[in-house]
Formats: C-alpha cells, sequence, structure tokens
C-alpha cells in the first residue's frame, strides 16, 4: 500500500478542498470546532467570498469584503452562507488572533437578537428625520417604510447584521424608531432548520425525561440542532440537546459553554 501524500497548498485555487459541504447541513461554529479537533492548518472558505485561516486549529486571521480580524471573523460567523471548501495548507498568520471565544458569543448574541427582530415593521417616530451617522444603518433608515419587515430591508440594502442589529436596538431604546407590527409565521421554515424524521420536531415542550429522544444521534449534530432552536427562541429544546451532547462528551467546552449562554437566556 502506498503512502498518502499531504499536498500543501498556498492559495484556494492551488488545490482541490480536503472538505466541503452545505452550511445549511453544517453550522460555522461547529465546523470550526470539528477543525479545532483536527488540529487543522490552511483555511476554510465561505461562498469563496470570507475567508477564515487556522494554525493547528486555532483561528489566526479572517477576511470579509474590507473586514479584517476579530471583525471579519463575526461578520463571517453571523452572516453564514451557502457553502464552504476547507483547504490544507500555510495560514497566512500562524499566532492565535485574540478574542476568538468572546467573539464566537457575541456572534451567537446578535443571532438570538435578530431572531427577535427580524420579523418587525419598524418606522420613524413622529416627524423625525433620520440624521446620518456614517454607518450601516443609514442605509436600512433611508428605506423603512412602515410596511416592510426588517429582514426584507436589510436584504435589499445588503447591509451586515453586524453592524444593524445593535444600532436597530438602541434607535429603539433611544425611541427614534418604534416597531408597528410584528410579522409571524415564517422562522419555522428557516432554511436549515428542517427536522430529520429520527429526531423530535423544534419547538414546544421537551420529551418527558422518562424519554430520551437523542438516543443514536450525533454530538454534531446535536450541537447544530442546539444552535437552530435557540435561534428560534425555543431555549428548552436547545437546553436538552446540549445536555445530550454532554453526555456524549462530558469534558467538552463549547457544548458547555453553549449551554451556560442557553440558561442564561432562558432564565428562572
Amino acid at each position: 500500500m502506498g503512502a498518502s501524500v499531504l499536498r500543501i497548498a498556498t492559495s484556494p485555487g492551488s488545490a482541490e478542498p480536503v472538505l466541503s459541504g452545505d452550511l445549511d447541513d453544517m453550522c460555522l461554529p461547529t465546523l470550526l470546532h470539528l477543525l479545532e479537533i483536527e488540529s487543522h492548518t490552511g483555511w476554510l472558505q465561505v461562498d469563496q467570498e470570507r475567508r477564515i485561516d487556522l494554525y493547528r486549529g486555532h483561528v489566526t486571521c479572517a477576511s470579509a469584503g474590507d473586514l479584517e480580524g476579530v471583525e471579519a471573523l463575526k461578520e463571517v460567523l453571523v452572516a453564514g452562507g451557502s457553502r464552504f471548501e476547507v483547504f490544507h495548507g500555510r495560514p497566512r498568520h500562524e499566532r492565535a488572533l485574540e478574542r476568538v471565544s468572546s467573539t464566537l458569543f457575541d456572534s451567537y448574541r446578535i443571532l438570538d437578537e435578530w431572531a427577535k427582530i427580524e420579523g418587525t415593521v419598524l418606522r420613524l417616530v413622529g416627524d423625525q428625520r433620520w440624521w446620518p451617522t456614517g454607518r450601516g444603518i443609514d442605509a436600512l433608515m433611508a428605506v423603512i417604510d412602515g410596511t416592510t419587515p426588517l429582514r426584507e430591508l436589510v436584504a435589499q440594502t445588503g447591509v451586515s447584521l453586524c453592524s444593524v442589529v445593535d444600532e436597530v436596538l438602541e434607535a429603539k431604546r433611544l425611541g427614534l424608531v418604534v416597531a408597528t407590527e410584528v410579522v409571524t409565521g415564517e422562522l419555522a421554515t428557516e432554511p436549515g432548520v428542517e427536522v430529520g424524521p429520527d429526531l423530535p420536531e423544534l419547538g414546544g415542550t421537551p420529551p418527558p425525561a422518562t424519554e430520551d429522544p437523542f438516543v443514536g444521534v450525533d454530538f454534531f449534530d446535536l450541537l447544530d440542532r442546539a444552535r437552530a432552536s435557540t435561534k428560534l427562541g425555543d431555549y428548552g429544546f436547545a437546553e436538552a440537546a446540549l445536555e445530550a451532547a454532554l453526555r456524549l462528551r462530558p469534558e467538552d467546552r463549547i457544548a458547555s459553554q453553549n449551554l451556560r449562554r442557553v440558561r442564561e437566556l432562558r432564565g428562572p
């Protein structure tokens, strides 16, 4: 049997990816966790537009459009994408990027907040006009009309969720905008939140403790299900899925951190 040869690539176009797939099937935080476990050295390409470099499993740099570093990493995590490719090779940097864990959790927070407000219809309060701030929210406020859901306005303007979510929340807190309507009934069919035949449906009260619906479910699938149900606001299901994941891997740091986060969101 011949020895296997590892071909080192220096750019995405110079070698075939060692792993590729749809982000509907595997979320980026789970993929990064897998690459950390495998001590991967190379880079992760998302939709050929955004890139995360890794050295021995640790994130060393990221780029997304004009953004670099931590802000680019957060943008990649929040924006997601449709396709990913993983390459072996020499990363642009070998020193681990700082604040990766906090950036990961901040991206979860942004996605949680977005799930709460994406269906709202906004309007400016009274006869106020929006004074330009020089930030991404300006493009959004220029088109709010009191009838179109926020998610459609974001898609229309192409503004980044990282730049707009906190600013919309701040504008609401200051009384500059008000939510006039909440459009419901669309989140359940969001791409990537399909329920397989061998898994319990998202939503509702978790199954009785005497029944374990997660028997035979893969660890990483449990993490994906927990993340999806957290985005939908079903913290009970997310908590149950993460507890099942920790039964499979009691020492897993990511699952433990996510469970603490979900319990904080769920409250007493």
